[in-house]
C-alpha cells in the first residue's frame, strides 16, 4: 500500500508499524501499565463472564490477553479496519470471533465490555448510552482514556497530521457526569500519570446497586 498523508481510516491498516511503535518507550511502558491495571480489575470478578465485547481490537494484541484470562468466555472483538481484523484472526484464538463492525451497530448483551483508548474518539453521550444498552444486567465495562500531558499532546498532533482527525481530550469529571446521565454507575481507576490515563468502570444503575459519588 502506498503511504500517503493524511491516511484517515487507512492508518489502522498499518498494524505492523503501529505494533513496532508500542515496543518503544514510553509507549511500551504505558501499554504494560494498562494491561497490569486491567488484570487487577479482572481479578475482582466473582463470576466468569459468559459474553465479552472488545471494542477496537486492532491487531488482536490485547484480545490474546482477554482470551487467555477468560478461556471459558465467548469473546466478540470488533474493529473498523479490515486489515487489522485479518491480522488478528491469524492469532487463532478459539474463543474469539473477530468482526469488522462499527460499535454503534452492535446488538446483544455482554457481561464485560472492554475498550482501550478508543472512546476518546467517540461522543460520550452516544457512547455511554450504547454501553448501557449492550451491558447485561450484571455487566461491567472497562473503558480507558488518555489525559492531556506533554507526551499525549505530541501524539495528538501526530495523529492530526497522519490520520487527519482531531483527538479531543475528555474532561474526567464531565465523563463521570455523562455516564451517570446515561444510567451508568462510574468508578475511576488510575493507570499511568505520564499518559494521564485512567479507566472508567461502568455498571448499570439498575443492577441492584445504589449510586455513589466518584
Amino acid at each position: 500500500m502506498r503511504f500517503k498523508l493524511p491516511l484517515g481510516d487507512r492508518y489502522y491498516d498499518y498494524h505492523i508499524l503501529r505494533e513496532i511503535a508500542f515496543l518503544v518507550y514510553p509507549l511500551s511502558y504505558w501499554r504494560h501499565s494498562l494491561i497490569r491495571e486491567f488484570l487487577k480489575f479482572a481479578s475482582t470478578f466473582k463470576y466468569v463472564p459468559d459474553n465479552i465485547l472488545e471494542v477496537g481490537c486492532g491487531n488482536g494484541f490485547f484480545t490474546k490477553i482477554l482470551s487467555y484470562r477468560f478461556p471459558q468466555s465467548l469473546i466478540t472483538s470488533i474493529d473498523t479496519s479490515p486489515k487489522s481484523i485479518a491480522h488478528a484472526q491469524k492469532r487463532r484464538l478459539t474463543n474469539v470471533t473477530f468482526k469488522k463492525q462499527n460499535f454503534f451497530d452492535m446488538t446483544g448483551k455482554y457481561d464485560l465490555i472492554v475498550s482501550l483508548h478508543v472512546f476518546i474518539l467517540l461522543d460520550p453521550d452516544n457512547a455511554f448510552l450504547k454501553v448501557r444498552n449492550l451491558l447485561a444486567k450484571r455487566g461491567v465495562a472497562f473503558i480507558t482514556y488518555s489525559g492531556k500531558t506533554v507526551f499525549t499532546e505530541l501524539h495528538r498532533r501526530f495523529y492530526k497530521v497522519v490520520v487527519g482527525d482531531e483527538i479531543e481530550f475528555k474532561n474526567r469529571q464531565k465523563l463521570i457526569d455523562k455516564a451517570k446521565e446515561s444510567g451508568l454507575l462510574p468508578e475511576v481507576i488510575e493507570i499511568n500519570s505520564g499518559e494521564g490515563s485512567f479507566a472508567l468502570i461502568l455498571k448499570r444503575l439498575d443492577n441492584g446497586q445504589n449510586s455513589k459519588e466518584v
